[in-house]
């Protein structure tokens, strides 16, 4: 393959950058990978990472598209495993970038609200995956500053500390799966779950009648019956149930 020019195309806005920083193709190629089993796919996502992580475009470093990255590509390593483009050198580049990626987000001390949340599920992410690599105890530091930066973007009253409606769905959605890898691990968190029930509460209260929430801040109309339905199922909630399923189930 071709090299990349990742500051393509020419005057690209900031954001866009580091939108595609985040590697989310390399998600969506291991998917199509797995589903249809054409090596092609499997050494795009290869390619795209590893001339990435070589080339380390001005859009590398920041912790965010970082978190984002390993959100990404660490499912998709565990998916190419089986590609004949995983060879040994693959594999063993993929993982050291990995590794620099956990160790930049082990060291986040800074960031709050959605930007930590997400740096620290994905932290999480890469401690889940690849038990056998934890060390200095990163499973629990991680678990602390999860919980503190999570918690602390809840107020007293369950609302969300953003005045925003676009990020409380990513926070939702990513404090879930922190919840469930927990389990797998099988170290619960039980000081997230309070104030991520809070928070999906506060979710559903804020949406109108037609089940969208209101345009505020960075955010707009946005239908989230569905993603209140999956809460519900997961917290076997039977309002978010009724909410969520439009009032064919729950009370």
């Amino acid at each position: 393959m071709k090299d990349f020019d990742w500051s393509y195309p020419p005057g690209a806005e900031f954001e866009w950058l580091m939108s595609e920083s985040r590697m989310g193709c390399v998600k969506n190629l291991a998917a199509e990978y797995l589903a249809s089993g054409e090596e092609r796919y499997a050494g795009a996502a290869l390619f795209s990472l590893l001339n990435f992580y070589a080339r380390r475009p001005a859009c590398y470093p920041r912790n965010l598209e970082l978190a984002g990255r390993v959100h990404n590509c660490v499912p998709a390593f565990f998916a190419l495993l089986g590609s004949v483009h995983m060879t040994p050198e693959a594999a063993a580049a993929y993982i050291k970038c990995l590794y620099e990626h956990a160790v930049g987000l082990s060291t986040d001390k800074k960031a709050e609200n959605n930007f930590a949340v997400c740096i620290q599920s994905a932290w999480q992410t890469f401690n889940t995956y690849f038990p056998e690599l934890e060390q200095d105890e990163w499973w629990r530091i991680n678990a602390k500053k999860l919980t503190g930066v999570f918690n602390r973007s809840i107020l007293t009253d369950g609302s969300y500390i953003e005045s925003c409606t676009g990020y409380i769905g990513g926070v939702i959605g990513q404090i879930r799966e922190c919840l469930r890898k927990a389990e797998i691990r099988g170290e619960p968190l039980p000081g997230l779950l309070a104030g991520y029930k809070k928070l999906v509460r506060y979710y559903m209260d804020m949406a109108m009648p037609d089940g969208k929430t209101v345009g505020w801040g960075d955010g707009g109309l946005s239908p989230v019956r569905e993603r209140i339905h999956d809460e519900g199922a997961f917290l076997n909630d039977p309002e978010m149930l009724f909410f969520g399923s439009a009032g064919k189930e729950g009370v």
